[in-house]
């Protein structure tokens, strides 16, 4: 949680871990707060400011889903880690498997499509791809086929095909 101490100046007010239930209790000073509702693998997952003035029993909805899917360079599965980022700034980790597999906890959003960066080492990929849509079944689990462009570009330049510049003097 951070105080706004001016318009130009933020600082931390208090960080706690919540119970196994979610519950967490702590006595602020009144003024203008930004809570930070973020796992474990410091992935956020809530953010809101408030102007605290009395006893308030904040309440953060954490809905999620579970969503599946695959990870594909052209038609082939590509192992990488995945960072999916909604319009609100929260996001969420995954890893893929040697088969492109992956499943990851989103959190519940109206509008279900999200930017995911792609990162693999091998073959060499970064990559952002924008407005993923995830496709939510009646279970409320959803799924995305994550399809990355298939970019390279090879070939040979003899020097002989080369013709040679001009030389200004």
């Amino acid at each position: 949680m951070n105080r706004f101490v001016n318009a130009r100046h933020i600082e931390n007010a208090v960080e706690f871990n919540s119970s196994p239930a979610g519950f967490w209790s702590s006595a602020l000073q009144p003024g203008k707060l930004s809570v930070n509702v973020s796992r474990a693998d410091g992935s956020t997952w809530h953010s809101e400011v408030l102007e605290l003035t009395d006893d308030v029993t904040l309440h953060v909805d954490l809905a999620s889903m579970r969503v599946r899917g695959t990870v594909t360079v052209g038609d082939k599965p590509l192992e990488a880690k995945l960072t999916f980022r909604d319009k609100l700034g929260r996001t969420a980790t995954a890893t893929t498997d040697g088969d492109g597999k992956f499943s990851v906890l989103l959190p519940r959003s109206a509008e279900q499509k999200w930017d995911v960066v792609v990162n693999s080492e091998k073959p060499p990929v970064r990559k952002t791809l924008r407005s993923v849509p995830i496709r939510i079944a009646e279970s409320g689990d959803g799924t995305a086929d994550i399809k990355v462009p298939a970019m390279s570009i090879t070939g040979e330049f003899p020097a002989a095909a080369i013709p040679p510049r001009p030389r200004h003097f």
